[in-house]
């Protein structure tokens, strides 16, 4: 699980430490983001699309989980994304590569603190 704190505003979420992640439903004050490492998608190029967060960031880890393999991804948003083997080979991931991340916005829930 990926989880985020920061503040809310309407339908974004200003990050502690940077970044902000868009929600599908307007939130307010302290809350902690969350998303399933399965909601993120990976590119090699800037995607386009109706994702409503797209964030740059680079592999720092690729741990092998049976048929799936975990992606953790350094960036302004630090996230984990979970993908087949088969997405690791035909998109060439493995440490220090480049990406991008997409999450719709529907796919983010948020708590309040």
């Amino acid at each position: 699980m990926n989880l985020l704190q920061g503040e809310g505003a309407g339908t974004e979420v200003t990050l502690v430490g940077g970044g902000t992640v868009i929600t599908a439903d307007p939130v307010a004050g302290d809350v902690y983001v969350a998303i399933q490492p399965h909601s993120v998608s990976l590119h090699r190029a800037q995607p386009e699309g109706s994702p409503r967060n797209v964030w740059s960031g680079r592999v720092r880890g690729v741990d092998l989980l049976g048929d799936r393999v975990r992606i953790h991804v350094d960036g302004a948003v630090p996230i984990v994304a979970e993908v087949t083997a088969g997405a690791v080979g035909d998109l060439g991931l493995h440490d220090g590569v480049d990406v991008w991340a997409t999450v719709k916005a529907t796919d983010v829930s948020v708590y309040a603190l």
